[in-house]
């Protein structure tokens, strides 16, 4: 009697069990193919994400698609799939331009983040996704039903998902392109503000915006000056007033932000703030205090060559040439010392026009401590005087100093065929060309006329068909090819 009562409990035990099992099953396998779909959107196949959405739908039972069992699930189901059609439109519209197939894609988007926002209506993401929608089916519809009023609006949705999230950026960035596409540029101050305040570093992605003028200057400083007061990213907020402040011609207020951006965290500064401030006192004409903070930065760099070039640019960007020289010598007093002082200070001389200066200091490096750098100069110069013999002799000293640089290389052999060296110039622009990472056409272009003149008549067209290859804007090298073939028809020799 015992045992068949519990042969009668465990019937509806294992029934139950076994009604959980099949749920369970019935549950996982939509799941299963959600996340495929996930893997396949997060992967930029949004087409192919929407299959797996469409046949993890159908896998949902119909005694289960209302049931709070798989309400998470076809929450989440429905926006991702949503966003995946969304994905499709936009490239659609993208490869295909407007059409009713396309507007399609974005009515069936919208459906499903609907059925997501029923499910459960604060969540941010999915609003968003329906506003972005919202937004394309506003701005196509007049196009597909041009006679119809259009009844799409994504205001109230991008209101909602500001709302939802005070603080994102990319909703108010799309809200204030959604307000100036639609023609309504009212509200557009006030989120520009508000996205300042809470993000200081957008202020150079907002330069870039459709709805950018220089009228807006003001309201994007009171934006700044709001996150300063709040305490929101403050060292961001000084710099971008100083850059701000750049962009209306304030430069006693651009340095004025500069120093206390500078002096929030001194140990955060880069080698780039300090010559950033350095450029801000130049152009000022606080040259005492650029010096000052073009030498930080020296101090600071790992590379004070690279930094001290870049330095000279700034100086001669802004034609202040004979500046540079003053903080040359300014450099040359100080204790830091930087190997490539003197180099610099030649570039600068001969910026200047000063040749006979830049001669003389570029001899001085090469004759104490010579440099290929100094040399490549040297020959340049020479080249420009068309003194050919100077140009290969400082040329040649520069391969010997870098023997892996192909500009080098390239120097030396057109000095060599300036002196109709023409065997020893093919032999140097070999050189050139197995030291570059990629062999410009003109290299090839050189190359063939050294063969040329040897008559290798065939070599020197194989040169040529390769600048052609290189860059078929220029005819000049396929003609060139097709008259060394001519050439070499007419007069057949043993090199070739």
């Amino acid at each position: 009697m015992a045992v068949n009562k519990r042969r009668i409990f465990l019937i509806p035990v294992l029934c139950v069990l076994v009604l959980c099992l099949a749920v369970g099953v019935l549950v996982i396998r939509p799941r299963f193919l959600y996340q495929q779909g996930v893997r396949e959107l997060n992967s930029d196949n949004a087409a192919v994400a929407v299959g797996f959405f469409e046949q993890a739908e159908a896998a949902i039972p119909d005694f289960l698609s209302r049931s709070w069992v798989t309400a998470a699930d076809r929450f989440h189901l429905y926006s991702d799939f949503g966003w995946a059609l969304y994905q499709v439109g936009i490239q659609a519209w993208t490869d295909s331009g407007v059409s009713q197939v396309t507007f399609d894609w974005f009515v069936n988007a919208a459906e499903c983040l609907k059925k997501a926002a029923a499910i459960e209506d604060g969540d941010y993401l999915t609003t968003f996704r329906r506003a972005r929608t919202e937004h394309v089916l506003e701005r196509l519809y007049p196009h597909i039903h041009s006679l119809s009023p259009n009844p799409h609006d994504a205001q109230a949705l991008y209101q909602a998902a500001a709302a939802l999230r005070p603080a994102g950026i990319s909703v108010h960035q799309a809200w204030a392109r959604y307000l100036f596409e639609t023609g309504k540029p009212d509200q557009i101050p006030d989120l520009v503000r508000h996205l300042l305040s809470i993000y200081p570093p957008f202020y150079p992605s907002l330069k870039k915006e459709p709805y950018f003028s220089p009228e807006m200057l003001p309201i994007a400083m009171q934006g700044l000056e709001t996150a300063v007061q709040n305490g929101v990213r403050p060292r961001d907020a000084w710099y971008f007033l100083s850059r701000l402040s750049q962009d209306q011609q304030d430069p006693a207020g651009a340095i004025a932000y500069f120093e206390t951006y500078l002096i929030q965290d001194p140990d955060a500064n880069t080698v780039n703030d300090y010559i950033g401030m350095g450029t801000l006192y130049l152009t000022d004409g606080r040259y005492g205090e650029s010096h000052d903070m073009f030498i930080q930065s020296l101090a600071k760099s790992d590379d004070p060559d690279a930094s001290l070039s870049r330095i000279y640019r700034i100086f001669k960007d802004q034609e202040q040439g004979i500046r540079f020289l003053a903080f040359a010598d300014v450099l040359d007093a100080d204790t830091l010392k930087v190997a490539g002082l003197d180099l610099v200070r030649a570039r600068c001389y001969l910026d200047l026009g000063q040749v006979f200066l830049a001669i003389q200091t570029l001899e001085k490096i090469i004759d104490d401590h010579p440099t290929g750098p100094a040399c490549y100069l040297r020959a340049q110069i020479a080249a420009k005087e068309k003194d050919w013999e100077v140009m290969e002799t400082f040329s040649q000293q520069a391969t010997r100093l870098d023997p892996y640089n192909h500009t080098y290389h390239y120097l030396f052999a057109r000095a060599l065929f300036y002196r109709k060296k023409y065997e020893d110039a093919e032999f140097a622009l070999t050189r050139a060309m197995r030291h570059a990472d990629r062999v410009p056409a003109g290299y090839f272009h050189l190359r063939a006329w050294t063969r040329w003149h040897q008559k290798k008549f065939l070599a020197a067209a194989q040169d040529w068909d390769q600048a052609a290859a290189l860059k078929p804007e220029h005819p000049e090298y396929a003609d060139r090819a097709a008259q060394a073939r001519q050439q070499q028809s007419l007069t057949p020799n043993i090199y070739d």
